[in-house]
């Protein structure tokens, strides 16, 4: 099993502190997360699609075809995962957090014709 890169970097932090690790799309996977939390580590990330083997979410073309703002969500042994679509679709995953409070907001599209979109 090839050892994800990031964690040549966390012998380096001080010992006895609690640590929340974030990463992006690049350095993410689910060995990535076991191994973290083997040592006791939050971790959170964006995850490539052929990287969430682990925990099967709804897939891509169904997430794409639901309205913007829809989300899919799965919890798998320490992880979690959610999937959701904007403007294209996007899956984070986190060994620390969870998918609550779920909350509606206001944000910017210039699809919609420049102006702020629920």
């Amino acid at each position: 099993m090839r050892v994800p890169i990031a964690l040549d970097l966390t012998p380096k932090l001080p010992e006895n502190k609690q640590y929340d690790i974030y990463f992006n799309n690049i350095f993410t996977s689910s060995t990535l997360f076991d191994k973290l939390s083997e040592n006791r580590m939050g971790a959170t990330g964006t995850i490539s699609v052929n990287r969430t083997e682990n925990c099967s979410l709804e897939d891509i073309k169904s997430v794409k075809m639901k309205s913007r703002g829809s989300f899919a969500f799965q919890n798998s042994k320490n992880l979690k995962m959610v999937r959701w679509n904007d403007y294209s679709v996007g899956t984070l995953a986190s060994n620390y957090y969870g998918f609550e409070p779920v909350a509606q907001t206001k944000r910017w599209s210039n699809i919609d014709g420049k102006k702020y979109i629920d």
